[in-house]
């Protein structure tokens, strides 16, 4: 019987241990997600702005061409 309890004992603190560990993954987890989804907007700003500076580039290369106008 003495045996048993002591198994008891062991398993509940493994258990407890594991939930622990469990809780502690999770938290790290959501951590992740939201640093995740700030650099996808980071680079979605960055996109965006590197699509209006070749937007800009694209026609300060026309306005220096005169042939760009005909077109």
């Amino acid at each position: 019987m003495h045996r048993l309890e002591g198994n008891l004992a062991v398993t509940e603190a493994l258990l407890l241990t594991e939930k622990e560990q469990n809780a502690s993954t999770l938290k790290l987890l959501a951590e992740s997600q939201l640093r995740i989804e700030e650099l996808i907007k980071k680079v979605e700003g960055s996109d965006r702005k590197s699509d209006s500076l070749q937007d800009t580039i694209t026609r300060s290369d026309c306005f220096l061409s005169f042939p760009c106008f005909l077109g």
